[in-house]
């Protein structure tokens, strides 16, 4: 992995963990750190890979508007009382 991909990851993780990103392009030792790091966090098999559990995982936790499990409020609704004497 090189290039664009790896300072995507790489700014991602680092915002969940809490760390400064790094400043290359290649994945090296300090982003594998990351990555187990990420994956134990996680309660993940922890192997250094970023593969698709990790990324998935990884997506997840790191999206801006996440959607949510709230319960929506209901409107109130009218109520009509009928008097059965007034029918």
């Amino acid at each position: 992995m090189r290039g664009e991909a790896v300072s995507v990851l790489d700014t991602k993780l680092s915002a969940l963990l809490g760390e400064e990103p790094g400043q290359g392009l290649v994945f090296d030792r300090q982003l594998k750190n990351k990555v187990e790091l990420f994956q134990r966090w996680q309660n993940m098999d922890i192997d250094g890979i970023a593969g698709r559990q990790t990324l998935s995982q990884l997506e997840k936790l790191s999206q801006e508007n996440p959607p949510t499990l709230t319960p929506q409020r209901s409107q109130p609704q009218e109520v009509i009382v009928v008097n059965e004497d007034d029918a």
